[in-house]
């Protein structure tokens, strides 16, 4: 299991939930678990998303780690 990291949408800030995840193909992975009924992130469970690494900031974000990033989504037919 992984940790993705997803953007949460419809706040005035940038903030991020770790998402678990499973590793597909490359920086392909599937989120898994269930989404809290008082958020909304840009990618849902069970999507296919793109990631990379990177260093984020915002809440939510760790500071000073690079972290697994989700900023696409894929169609199984892409793979």
């Amino acid at each position: 299991m992984y940790e993705v990291y997803v953007a949460l949408e419809g706040l005035h800030t940038e903030a991020w939930r770790a998402v678990n995840a499973v590793h597909v193909h490359d920086e392909v992975f599937r989120l898994v678990g269930n989404m809290p009924d008082d958020e909304s992130w840009q990618f849902t469970p069970g999507q296919l998303v793109e990631c990379e690494r990177c260093v984020l900031t915002g809440k939510g974000a760790p500071t000073d780690k690079e972290v697994l990033a989700a900023r696409r989504a894929v169609t199984p037919a892409s793979l």
